[in-house]
């Protein structure tokens, strides 16, 4: 089934089928929705297994994940909430709950988030990412520059954070209609570069919507 994700789905969906409640089948066919990039099926079958065992650390995770995935970032808080209150600390989880509250507008919590994300695992450039663009909310250039250092200093080819380093490194632009829609343009072009990035950005993919549809709320930071 490695080598048939589609096959590996079916059969994950049967094994949910036959299950009495909601348990490890339905998890999994979960899992196997969300890698797949089917987040509203995974948000589905993680909520079945929420219902039916609330204690389910793992399904809270992948729920607040594929809420964030959706563009839902209080939903996805809710249920990333309900997964710290089961779980050990780990930096799947803490990279979530960043990027779920700079989605939500919370760059003060999203910078807490990402920085304890980065205590367990220095080299997690996505949290970094998110830790630049809260300290960029929160007025803090010359802290978002270092974070932005951090990133390409472990992946050159990170194509959002240099362009967000460029940005910062050239001083304000002008903020006018084209140059905004330019400026959103290339964000999400670059954004769509990660698809080719690394493994460990290739897992943060969920973060990407977040981060597009919110770049208009960075952009007064950026621009004059």
């Amino acid at each position: 089934a490695g080598g048939d994700p589609q096959g590996a789905r079916a059969a994950a969906g049967e094994a949910a089928a036959g299950e009495p409640s909601p348990g490890e089948g339905t998890l999994l066919h979960a899992m196997l929705h969300a890698a797949a990039g089917a987040h509203a099926e995974a948000a589905a079958q993680f909520e079945r297994v929420c219902a039916a065992a609330p204690g389910a650390g793992a399904a809270w995770l992948g729920l607040g994940e594929s809420r964030l995935a959706l563009g839902e970032p209080h939903a996805a808080r809710t249920a990333l909430y309900r997964a710290a209150a089961l779980l050990p600390p780990g930096t799947r989880l803490a990279r979530a709950l960043a990027g779920a509250a700079l989605a939500a507008g919370d760059a003060t919590a999203a910078a807490e988030a990402a920085g304890q994300a980065l205590a367990l695992d220095p080299d997690d450039t996505a949290s970094r990412f998110v830790l630049a663009l809260s300290r960029i909310r929160l007025g803090d250039r010359d802290g978002a520059g270092a974070a932005l250092d951090g990133v390409l200093a472990r992946q050159p080819g990170h194509s959002p954070a240099r362009w967000l380093r460029a940005t910062l490194d050239d001083g304000p632009v002008h903020a006018d209609a084209a140059a905004e829609a330019r400026a959103v343009a290339d964000y999400r072009t670059a954004l769509d570069a990660l698809a080719d990035a690394p493994r460990n950005d290739a897992e943060a993919l969920a973060l990407k919507p977040a981060l597009t549809s919110h770049l208009r709320f960075d952009l007064p930071y950026l621009v004059e």
